[in-house]
């Protein structure tokens, strides 16, 4: 067997389609085809085949050699590529030079980001004209200084999570008892004075 050059590639595919050819084929001779499949992807020239391993051998070939010209394509235009400098870089342009935040590096960009959400999302108390103005028009009877002070004496915690919309906690407040004055149950009466 003389040696041929045909692919320096350290795999090849066998395809499930295969096995419609060879199923006939008894162990000796799957055997022998298997042996002239590996010679031929290891560049040896295939010679005298008994026919029935030809005719097998030749479905193998035809795909083989189709494999081989897919590869060498996708070789090919990786190569022209990367002669090329690799894919095109995009040319960048700022709108805003004063505020290049585009031209930071990616995670300084990201930080950027994350702080201007969290300036968006941030709770802000509210003022004792706002919660009043606010309880104004929803014609409610919440007391905006207690409000205030109770939320201001608790760290502005809805619960054991930190406020994020004091509005909402305002409506709460107009359905509960929180407002109201309540006496206590054993309040003092000074009528009992007299007792002692």
């Amino acid at each position: 067997m003389k040696q041929i050059t045909i692919n320096n590639r350290p795999s090849f595919l066998l395809y499930k389609s295969f096995y419609a050819p060879i199923k006939h084929l008894k162990d000796d001779e799957l055997g022998l085809l298997f042996r002239t499949l590996f010679d031929y992807q290891n560049g040896l020239e295939i010679e005298n085949l008994p026919p029935q391993i030809g005719m097998a051998f030749a479905f193998f070939k035809n795909q083989f050699d189709l494999d081989e010209q897919k590869y060498q394509i996708t070789v090919d235009r990786n190569k022209s590529n990367g002669s090329k400098g690799g894919r095109p870089k995009k040319e960048e342009t700022q709108a805003n030079p004063e505020n290049p935040v585009g031209f930071l590096e990616p995670k300084k960009a990201e930080k950027e980001k994350e702080k201007e959400k969290d300036k968006r999302k941030r709770f802000s108390p509210p003022t004792l004209q706002e919660v009043s103005d606010y309880c104004k028009e929803r014609n409610n009877s919440v007391n905006p200084e207690k409000w205030i002070a109770h939320y201001q004496s608790n760290g502005w915690k809805v619960g054991k999570n930190s406020m994020k919309d004091w509005k909402a906690a305002v409506r709460t407040w107009e359905g509960s008892s929180y407002d109201k004055k309540q006496e206590p149950t054993n309040a003092f009466n000074p009528s009992q004075w007299s007792k002692y």
